[in-house]
């Protein structure tokens, strides 16, 4: 069987350069921007922001003893043991990266769902993906019984390289079901909720799904994969192979810390836009061109109720009405919180009735879907009352 031209290339040392230095340059400027837009814009960290700090911490890690291993002599023909030991600490903090990104994307999910099949599933891909990012963390240092070199290893039993490369490939494909799963999940759950735009719900499914481009960065390797000749250990130098491999790795962490970060500065940028056309349109009545609307009207507050299927509607449609009456729910709940007043422009305190539940103005959903990547805009388009920034705008 030939061995692939792919593999057997030289220039490997330059692939590494320039792959590992984009991965930590564009990781740095989008995470940068995240950050700052939280502590700008929003409430503070969440705990995703943390696990994504320590996940872009990994990947500079990675990148750096990453684009120094075969400068410093890695190669799986001849290499010395010093540039060997850079490439596996490489490794070692990459397989981290990948695990503490998709983890705080997954953190992320949690909380815009609810029900415990979709958190369950939610888990579980949390649960494997670090399992085999761990258990490649470790077998990354374990001894393989058909290397040429004696290199620092655990102790115990050596490990065949068939065995090794097959667990390589069944770590690749579990990470490749799990990206499948992180990417459809948040069109399923923005599919859900009933009190956004249209348009502005595809918007953000789309800005949350483009995880989705870790899908091709795992097909890749699969393929690449397929092209090593583990088989020739020892006799062929497919050193550009396994480099390419571990630069889709590099690549795989920076999807998720860079597709995260699109959300909150998709926000950003239209809250700016939305400030900027505020203020244009408070110039002086007189400079306004004339129109048949009358002049503009307090924002009134709106009942919202939590239907037992978990949607969220307003409280006069006719499933609200319809769920009401089949629960006879008291009459006059949330009544307060419905009824237009002069001097009020928040919802008081809502009540809770059977199987329902009522949101005030400033309610955790709205504060999350805000934070999440619904642009101020499309406040004005809900049947919900719009937080307190909005109404400033």
């Amino acid at each position: 069987m030939s061995v692939s031209p792919f593999v057997l290339r030289s220039g490997y040392v330059e692939l590494a350069k320039v792959v590992h230095s984009t991965c930590g340059a564009l990781t740095t400027v989008f995470l940068s921007t995240r950050l700052w837009a939280r502590a700008q814009y929003y409430h503070g960290l969440w705990r995703d922001d943390y696990i994504l700090i320590a996940a872009w911490v990994c990947l500079l890690m990675s990148n750096g003893f990453g684009a120094a291993s075969p400068a410093y002599g890695f190669n799986v023909l001849d290499g010395n043991p010093h540039g060997q030991v850079i490439q596996f600490t490489a490794v070692s903090f990459m397989y981290g990266s990948i695990a503490l990104s998709k983890t705080a994307f997954s953190l992320t999910l949690l909380r815009l769902t609810s029900g415990w099949r979709s958190k369950g599933l939610l888990w579980l891909v949390m649960v494997l993906t670090n399992t085999f990012n761990l258990a490649m963390f470790i077998l990354t240092w374990l001894d393989i019984c058909d290397s040429r070199f004696d290199l620092a290893h655990l102790p115990g039993r050596c490990v065949p390289m068939s065995v090794a490369t097959w667990l390589h490939m069944g770590g690749t494909l579990n990470s490749l079901v799990c990206d499948i799963i992180l990417t459809c999940y948040p069109w399923w759950i923005i599919s859900q909720v009933t009190y956004i735009p249209a348009r502005e719900k595809w918007a953000v499914a789309g800005s949350m799904g483009l995880v989705g481009v870790a899908i091709l960065v795992e097909v890749a390797k699969i393929v690449i994969f397929s092209m090593i000749p583990s088989h020739k250990h020892g006799e062929v130098d497919y050193t550009y192979g396994v480099v390419a491999v571990c630069c889709l790795h590099q690549a795989e962490s920076a999807v998720f810390i860079i597709a995260q970060t699109i959300p909150v500065i998709r926000v950003m940028l239209q809250s700016e836009d939305t400030s900027l056309r505020s203020t244009t349109s408070s110039r002086p009545a007189s400079t306004r061109p004339k129109s048949g609307a009358g002049p503009t009207q307090a924002t009134e507050p709106i009942e919202l109720i939590q239907l037992p299927s978990g949607r969220i509607v307003a409280a006069d449609s006719e499933e609200a009405r319809a769920v009401s009456q089949s629960r006879e729910v008291p009459r006059g709940i949330g009544a307060l919180a419905a009824q237009p007043r002069a001097d009020v422009t928040v919802a008081s305190p809502p009540q809770q009735g059977a199987g329902q539940r009522i949101f005030r103005a400033d309610d955790d959903v709205h504060r999350i879907w805000h934070e999440m990547g619904l642009s101020r805009r499309a406040w004005s388009k809900s049947p919900s009352p719009p937080p307190e920034e909005a109404r400033r705008l």
